[in-house]
């Protein structure tokens, strides 16, 4: 088995995302994860404000070794799933409307606040849902503490990789096998090189948060 790393970047000043660098291993590890973020700093990506993961340990581990200074989102998308998976099925519909209403607040207050009903509303009916979103909520509000308001709905999720992964899949499958490793790496490189060509020939970029 082998997986793939990718790391998105968006630019406080645009919403268009990029794909910044990738690393590929055995299995998703500490290591692999700082690797991926060391090469990512030695060519010129020294400032980020938020790193935004799916709650793997070795995602915040890396990340507090080689970016300290940067906060840590947890994904919404991927945390809802399993909070969802807890809830009766009747119940899912109204609870998945809710749960996206309390990070639909226009600041920290109101995201906060929402949360209180949330839990308030959903207590009884759902009581060990709702202890493990009390418990994992203080990871979930990072994005709204952002100052850049339009990037807040970009970056609170990490479904920017998921649809990557969904596109490469489909141009992956177009062929019919590979000769060896080094052909899978440069049809890799193809795939990546054809999507942003400017980024990928020079060895450092601008700054992105």
């Amino acid at each position: 088995m082998v997986v793939i790393l990718l790391a998105f970047g968006v630019q406080k000043d645009t919403v268009t995302p990029r794909v910044l660098d990738w690393a590929a291993g055995q299995a998703e590890t500490t290591p692999l994860y700082e690797g991926l973020m060391n090469q990512l700093y030695h060519r010129g990506l020294d400032e980020v404000s938020l790193v935004v993961g799916d709650g793997a340990g070795a995602i915040e581990s890396a990340r507090a070794m080689v970016y300290p200074d940067a906060s840590f989102q947890l994904c919404l998308w991927h945390w809802w799933r399993g909070l969802k998976a807890r809830v009766p099925r009747q119940h899912q519909r109204e609870f998945n409307r809710d749960f996206w209403e309390v990070y639909d607040g226009l600041d920290e207050d109101e995201v906060r606040q929402r949360a209180a009903g949330f839990r308030a509303h959903w207590r009884r009916r759902c009581p060990g849902t709702i202890a493990a979103f009390r418990d994992e909520f203080e990871r979930t509000v990072s994005f709204v503490r952002l100052p850049t308001v339009h990037l807040r709905h970009r970056v609170r999720t990490v479904n920017l990789a998921e649809s990557f992964f969904r596109h490469f899949r489909r141009f992956f499958n177009r062929f019919p096998g590979f000769q060896d490793e080094a052909h899978l790496c440069r049809v890799l490189g193809l795939y990546l090189l054809s999507a942003e060509p400017d980024l990928w020939r020079a060895n450092t970029y601008r700054r992105v948060s």
